[in-house]
């Protein structure tokens, strides 16, 4: 994250948890040592892409809360969902035994 803050090259694996990285120019996904090979040969020869104002913006606290917000609010059909399956009373469990700890 740093390093393409920084307007760095970085090499990740393309997978699920990687996906928010991998719209950043200057992130070389791979999939196989092929790809890996090719994307650091890119890499070393190459220079990065200067950052657009939008995606340095990616980069703020403010843009991250904002992800943060967005990832973990629930809409009220999944909240009756939730309810009717148990899962709130679940997750008030849980949080009852994280805060005794």
């Amino acid at each position: 994250f740093e390093a393409l803050a920084m307007g760095k090259f970085v090499i990740i694996p393309v997978h699920e948890s990687n996906k928010f990285f991998l719209k950043f120019p200057n992130c070389l996904g791979y999939r196989n040592k092929w790809e890996f090979a090719a994307s650091l040969r890119w890499a070393l020869t190459h220079e990065p892409e200067p950052l657009t104002q939008e995606l340095a913006k990616s980069f703020t606290w403010e843009a991250a809360t904002d992800r943060l917000i967005k990832s973990s609010a629930i809409t009220r059909r999944e909240a009756t969902q939730r309810a009717m399956l148990g899962t709130a009373r679940l997750d008030e469990r849980i949080a009852f035994f994280h805060r005794e700890l």
